[in-house]
């Protein structure tokens, strides 16, 4: 058995779901173009790093969580409501947007925040996005309570809106 093959197994019994990297970049050392596993449940990917039975769980580990939880949602979003689209991430050198959905001819750029206050210099990759492929809208997804604009093109948005989000703009 190969290691790629390996690889599938857990897609295969669907605890997790392969994400590929969107980037169409074709210059040498720019683009990542390998994927990444998202699993559908935190406790895995917790397991996996070995953060079980501890007695605090690191803060750096929040923020990687809520990305998952924020993937996940997509996911079920898409498939509760009968939705065809693709699920990518994209990366080019240092710049990273969490997560992309298409459907159609539609587009949605959506980064993650852990947190409630969001950086300017946190927007600076979905301000690229956004402008390179002539976009209405990207969305910044965070723990706050409520929605604000950002900038002309950004909305920050609570987690609990996120599915509501997808299915307005999709």
């Amino acid at each position: 058995m190969t290691i790629s093959e390996y690889f599938q197994i857990p897609v295969d019994t669907l605890i997790a779901t392969f994400i590929p990297n969107c980037s169409t970049s074709t210059q040498k050392g720019r683009s990542t173009k390998a994927g990444k596993y998202l699993f559908f449940y935190t406790g895995i990917t917790n397991t996996l790093s070995e953060l079980i039975d501890i007695p605090e769980f690191p803060d750096e580990r929040w923020g990687i969580l809520f990305e998952q939880w924020t993937g996940t949602t997509i996911l079920k979003t898409l498939y509760n409501h009968n939705i065809r689209g693709e699920v990518c991430f994209w990366r080019e050198g240092k710049r990273e947007i969490n997560w992309i959905v298409k459907s159609g001819r539609n587009i949605i750029p959506i980064e993650v925040k852990w947190g409630e206050s969001i950086r300017k210099q946190a927007l600076k990759s979905l301000e690229a996005y956004i402008e390179r492929n002539n976009l209405k809208m990207g969305f910044v997804v965070f723990t706050g309570e409520r929605k604000r604009k950002l900038t002309e093109k950004i909305l920050a948005t609570p987690w609990l809106e996120l599915p509501e989000v997808l299915l307005e703009n999709l």
